[in-house]
């Protein structure tokens, strides 16, 4: 899907690409083809930053995104109640939240609804 994305980004039709990344061995395809100054969408439900031993992983892997493809905004399916997402928001990218099936089922993000 990456390359349709690309494909369709070059030739004029707007794209957001999903990104999704394991540990920093994955990162160097997980962001190619991905323009910079983009709308990036991610999910945050599958990764679950709420469990303490999944949090650096996702943490570190938005940081990297962030480095490298300074995106203008993150479209993040799931739940920004995490502290981190405010830390995101004072590096000058704009955080949307959709609520997932997940999300909803234990209550969802009080403060971004």
């Amino acid at each position: 899907m990456r390359a349709l994305g690309y494909w369709l980004g070059k030739n004029g039709i707007p794209v957001i690409n999903n990104v999704r990344w394991g540990n920093s061995n994955t990162w160097g395809y997980c962001y190619d083809g991905v323009d910079m100054h983009s709308v990036i969408a991610i999910g945050s439900s599958a990764s679950n930053p709420r469990l303490l031993d999944n949090r650096p992983l996702f943490e570190e892997g938005l940081i990297e995104l962030i480095h490298r493809l300074k995106p203008t905004t993150i479209i993040v399916y799931g739940s920004v109640s995490n502290s981190f997402f405010e830390i995101i928001r004072n590096e000058g990218v704009q955080v949307i939240a959709f609520s997932s099936q997940t999300n909803q089922k234990f209550g969802g993000d009080k403060r971004y609804e």
